[in-house]
């Protein structure tokens, strides 16, 4: 930047918006310079060349804890409730699921995203949505699957597993059918009949 540094410039914004989220994109990896970016509080720190899935991993955490520091707002001004924080973590997880459902998944990868243990995020998703986190993952790709198998009909079924995340096709195949009753072949004939 040729008028401020970068580090200059966050030492300003913090005397204003001590709150304020930041993420340095920077070629510069001296050890100091990132050591002070961490004094400073920055969120995230990545280096040129960018990673554009990291970049977005990278983003869906900052979103995560800006929703999470949203219950701190209310509690400041006495607007919280006994469970609110419990149930701001079940949204969040459930958001989490809603934009990486095509991810490889397992609850423990899961609860270590929110820095918590699988055991006590599966009995407070159950808890606070009525099914566990795996069953609304199952669910919301079946239904994915489903829009997929309808609006495309020439896609393969190995093509409609892959998108809908699964990378194993006869797995996917025997899931579908245990949800809706029919497997994907059946269940296309079925709605692409008057």
């Amino acid at each position: 930047m040729p008028v401020l540094g970068g580090l200059e410039l966050i030492e300003r914004l913090r005397r204003t918006n001590p709150d304020l989220r930041i993420i340095i994109v920077s070629g510069y990896s001296e050890f100091e310079y990132a050591k002070r970016a961490i004094e400073l509080g920055v969120d995230e720190y990545i280096l040129k060349p960018i990673d554009v899935a990291a970049f977005q991993e990278t983003l869906r955490r900052v979103r995560i804890r800006l929703e999470a520091s949203a219950g701190s707002i209310d509690a400041e001004f006495g607007l919280d409730r006994i469970g609110s924080r419990e149930e701001d973590l079940a949204n969040a997880v459930g958001l989490y699921i809603k934009e990486n459902y095509r991810q490889p998944y397992s609850l423990e990868r899961l609860a270590a995203a929110f820095g918590c243990k699988a055991a006590y995020l599966l009995r407070l998703y159950r808890r606070i949505k009525g099914c566990t986190p795996t069953q609304d993952l199952i669910r919301l790709r079946i239904e994915k699957a489903k829009r997929l198998l309808v609006g495309h009909p020439r896609m393969e079924i190995k093509q409609v597993a892959a998108a809908a995340g699964y990378e194993d096709a006869l797995y996917f195949s025997r899931l579908f059918k245990k949800e809706t009753g029919k497997n994907p072949s059946a269940f296309r004939d079925s709605m692409s009949r008057p």
